[in-house]
């Protein structure tokens, strides 16, 4: 009888380990989803800082393009041709 109650008391102290080994082990899933989640998102977040830094470039020197055409077409338009 008592041998009983003790075989009966350690299998569900396995039971209990196993449990709790496992609520473990979905915690650590749950914290390797969480960061992987978070590591995704920042290097989004740097990409999209990296597009917006070359098209800021691009815009730049579609600017600095333009200053130059106005600066050289400028005298040819306001300037009489035929007088």
């Amino acid at each position: 009888m008592l041998q009983n109650l003790q075989d009966e008391y350690k299998a569900h102290m396995y039971q209990w380990m196993e449990l709790d080994n496992a609520k473990a082990m979905l915690r650590e899933r749950e914290r390797q989803s969480f960061e992987d989640r978070e590591r995704q998102h920042m290097e989004e977040l740097v990409e999209n800082a990296r597009k917006a830094q070359a098209a800021k470039a691009d815009a730049s020197a579609a600017l600095r393009y333009l200053r130059r055409c106005l600066i050289f077409f400028k005298p040819l338009v306001l300037t009489p041709q035929h007088t």
